[in-house]
């Protein structure tokens, strides 16, 4: 009712949505060597990291990856250019908790004394877990004529998500139910992409591009 101060209602039917406020900071340092004629080498490294500004509205406080990579491109011929690469990203943050986002989404008349949990403690937030990703991937591109270009480009990448800290004492303990050994939800990940692309130049200053692209992404989840 008008006037009733919000935090003195204590109702878990009544449920605030508090999207997270993300600071992001990224550093990238980037290198390419002549290896020959016509063939260089290209490596990079590549720093992220997510503050979670209010971090009792999120599961973790913040995330930072760390990833490292290498390509090595060859011109074969006037028309054709070719390159292979590959690349290794880690993410790692601070600690989980599933009581950030219930405190957080219920007044404070309805979390004094209360040690609920948003989700079972076990249950893997992908979108700020942990993991391991590795990738791989080729490109091409041929020049049919001053005017038109063709360029292709095939990836495919395989991600190992870890954490929270499953299996450890305190996922197992909890006044509600017995907590699984091992962490639920999303395992690993693979995924594959094909794009098929084009540019032409008629007539000056006019030109065309055109794409085509296919994705797919397979998850393992227990």
């Amino acid at each position: 009712p008008p006037g009733t101060d919000p935090n003195t209602i204590a109702s878990s039917r009544v449920r605030m949505n508090v999207p997270p406020s993300t600071e992001e900071n990224r550093f990238t340092i980037d290198g390419t060597y002549r290896l020959m004629m016509r063939t260089q080498l290209r490596g990079w490294y590549k720093y992220t990291r997510i503050n979670y500004q209010e971090s009792e509205d999120e599961f973790r406080s913040n995330t930072t990856d760390n990833e490292v990579g290498a390509e090595i491109r060859r011109i074969m011929s006037e028309k054709f250019t070719g390159a292979l690469r590959g690349s290794y990203d880690q993410r790692r943050g601070s600690d989980f908790s599933q009581q950030r986002p219930y405190n957080a989404s219920y007044t404070t008349a309805q979390t004094v004394g209360a040690s609920a949990i948003d989700n079972l403690p076990v249950t893997r937030q992908f979108f700020v877990a942990d993991y391991n990703k590795s990738l791989v991937g080729v490109t091409g591109t041929f020049s049919a004529t001053e005017q038109i270009s063709l360029g292709t480009r095939a990836d495919y990448y395989t991600m190992d998500f870890k954490g929270p800290d499953c299996g450890g004492t305190n996922d197992q303990v909890t006044p509600y139910v017995p907590m699984p050994a091992e962490c639920l939800g999303r395992q690993k990940a693979q995924g594959q992409s094909y794009t098929l692309d084009g540019s032409a130049t008629l007539a000056y200053p006019w030109s065309m591009f055109a794409f085509y692209t296919y994705q797919q992404l397979k998850t393992d989840q227990t």
